[in-house]
Formats: structure tokens, sequence, C-alpha cells
């Protein structure tokens, strides 16, 4: 799904892998930080490294720190818990979470934009979800609230139902997966958890009215985006069926 291994050894070699493949996320370990290099990309863009810095993983889960990577460059840093103890699933989801994490940034800001804030936490917890099977009963119990409450909410926020803007979530998953990697559709459903391939072009063509391609173009990812966003802020029924 997410292509062959690459390793580098030092900042400036992640810098130009980094601008060789954009979207991709770094796996890195915690002693990153000890490793020196003649130059380090940073924000005075030396290499072009904040242009295209990948998201940082850190793996694995320790108390080590690497703090001035944030500091320095343009990067995010997400630590996945539970690493240490061989929580091989928490990296995957990880991974998935970070592909091509502007999009994801760029799509919930232009929702964030047409919603009241108090609906940001909703959707960003929603789409941090969806790159894994989930209920509304798992949405509610991370907010400490009971479904109804859940769906009281989201209609107080004037955004669509939890269980619609679950299917968004999904659909937005699949398609910015597909059109990063250009692999099938059928191992981008798997990567992502659907129990079969069936259940992922129906829900593709109950939202999107058309199933999907590893051919997309950029102006199909904007048509996908354009759909999620009138569906988040103008809600419409697209859930149902089996994720």
């Amino acid at each position: 799904m997410i292509g062959p291994v690459v390793i580098a050894s030092n900042w400036e070699e992640l810098g130009t892998l980094a601008a060789a493949h954009p979207g991709s996320p770094a796996i890195v370990d915690p002693e990153l930080n000890g490793i020196s290099a003649h130059s380090t990309p940073g924000r005075d863009e030396r290499s072009g490294y904040p242009q295209y810095a990948p998201p940082l993983i850190e793996y694995p889960c320790s108390d080590a720190q690497i703090a001035s990577a944030a500091d320095e460059m343009a990067v995010s840093v997400t630590r996945v818990k539970q690493c240490d103890t061989g929580d091989i699933r928490a990296l995957e989801l990880a991974i998935l979470q970070n592909i091509d994490a502007e999009r994801v940034h760029r799509l919930l800001a232009c929702a964030e934009a047409r919603t009241p804030p108090a609906a940001s936490p909703v959707l960003r917890l929603i789409f941090r979800r969806a790159v894994e099977p989930c209920l509304v009963a798992d949405l509610a119990a991370d907010f400490g609230v009971t479904r109804r409450s859940l769906q009281r909410r989201c209609r107080r926020l004037g955004i669509a139902f939890p269980k619609d803007l679950l299917a968004l979530a999904r659909v937005f998953a699949v398609a910015r997966l597909l059109h990063w990697s250009k692999r099938p559709l059928s191992a981008v459903a798997f990567a992502l958890g659907f129990s079969n391939d069936a259940n992922c072009y129906r829900l593709l063509r109950r939202v999107l009215g058309n199933t999907l391609s590893r051919d997309m173009t950029s102006d199909d990812m904007d048509r996908v985006e354009e759909v999620i966003l009138r569906g988040i802020v103008a809600p419409a029924r697209v859930a149902g069926g089996r994720a």
C-alpha cells in the first residue's frame, strides 16, 4: 500500500527523500536527534525541506523526544502509543493518517471556515478515525457522551449526523490514498479495513455517484473534496450499508 521502504541516515537525506516523494510520512527512531548532518534543512530553506516536509512518526514510543525537528523545521510529529509493546496496527494507522496529510489539513480548514468553531473537534476526530472502520458509538465514547447526545450536537452545529460524517470521511480517505498511491482500489480498501471490496464500491457510489480508479487526477480530487465539503455543511443522508 505505501510502497517500498527507503532509509535515510540523516536529516539531509530525509529532506531529499521528502522532496522526491511529497506526501510520504517518515517513521523516525527517537535517537534521530543525535544524528549529525553537514546541512540540516531548516526554515532557512537551504534545501527546500520545509516545502516538502513530511509528517514525522516517532517509533518506537519512548521518553526520547524529537523536539528539535518540530522547532527547527516545518514538520508535525505524531508519537505512536504502545508501539513498544508490539502494537504494529497503531503504527499502520499512524502511517495512513499521515500520508498526504496536507490534503487533509486543507479540507478540514475549508470545512472549519464554513462551520461554527465548536464543530472543529468533531470533524477532526472523525477524519482521523476514518482510516479504519469506526462506529458512531466509538466516536461518542471518545467524547464521553451518548450516541444521541453526539447526534444532537451535530444538529445544533448545522453539520451532518455522525454516521453521515463517517461515510464522508471514509470516502475522502479512499480517494486521498488512491490518488496518492496509484494502487488498485481493492488494495486501498484492504488497507483501510473495509470488510470487502464491494462495500467500498457501494459507499463510493452512494456518496459520489460513481466509483474511483487509480488514475485519478488532481481535478478528480478537487471534485471529490467539493462533494465532501457539501456533505458536511449541507447535510444529506449518505450513510448506510457496511464498512
